[in-house]
């Protein structure tokens, strides 16, 4: 086998280690991200804390993409399946989650929280309106793929074959948000359909910015109906 392939991430610290990494480098640029938190040593700072208890504590199911040659973890993809619960007010203390407004600042944390609730919501809402996901579905998140991987096609094709997989085993469609347009054209690229684009003013204490988020959906494919 030469080309990436999928496997469930392993919950061994040194590669969680080497996970959060790729994660880290690939959202440090996030434009959402990038606008609550301009300065960088500070958005670097934030991630390598809050990705690996996110990793650790997240109620997804989780894949990274590794190179058969190098053996580089060089993508990653997580799935929220159907019916998996919320995080529960034990999990957000054990986790050690509740000290993000001291480390992230409390109006940052709450431009955060804001931002993910109100684009959560609308996704909810137009989701609720198509009677092709009326049995549930999947969501993603940590979607992303290294830098050198990227301009390949590497990523299409891990990522068309992480949707099949994804099929075959919840059989229900899959819903996403994302705040890069890079990221809304690919996704659009393996055949999702785009259900909103929501544009969220926010003032972090400077000037007034705009957070723009697209969310999408893809039904389950017929060959499983």
């Amino acid at each position: 086998e030469t080309k990436p392939y999928w496997v469930k991430t392993s919950t061994i610290p040194e590669y969680r280690m080497k996970l959060g990494k790729l994660i880290v480098s690939s959202f440090i640029h996030e434009p959402s991200f990038t606008a609550i938190f301009p300065n960088i040593q500070q958005r670097r700072r934030i991630l390598e804390w809050a990705i690996p208890k996110s990793l650790e504590w997240s109620l997804t199911d989780s894949w990274s993409l590794q190179d058969p040659i190098t053996g580089q973890i060089i993508g990653h993809g997580a799935v929220r399946p159907p019916g998996r619960r919320e995080m529960r007010y034990r999990d957000f203390i054990t986790s050690g989650l509740w000290q993000c407004p001291f480390r992230f600042g409390f109006t940052e944390f709450h431009h955060i929280t804001d931002l993910d609730q109100r684009t959560r919501n609308i996704q909810l809402q137009e989701i609720s309106k198509d009677k092709r996901f009326a049995g549930g579905f999947c969501e993603l998140d940590l979607v992303c793929i290294s830098p050198e991987s990227q301009g390949k096609g590497i990523g299409t094709r891990a990522f068309q074959e992480f949707l099949s997989m994804i099929d075959d085993e919840f059989g229900v469609g899959t819903i996403v948000y994302t705040g890069r347009a890079s990221s809304a054209r690919f996704y659009q690229k393996l055949g999702f359909e785009k259900m909103t684009k929501l544009v969220i003013s926010i003032d972090p204490g400077r000037s007034e910015q705009q957070i723009t988020t697209w969310t999408f959906k893809r039904p389950k494919p017929k060959r499983i109906e």
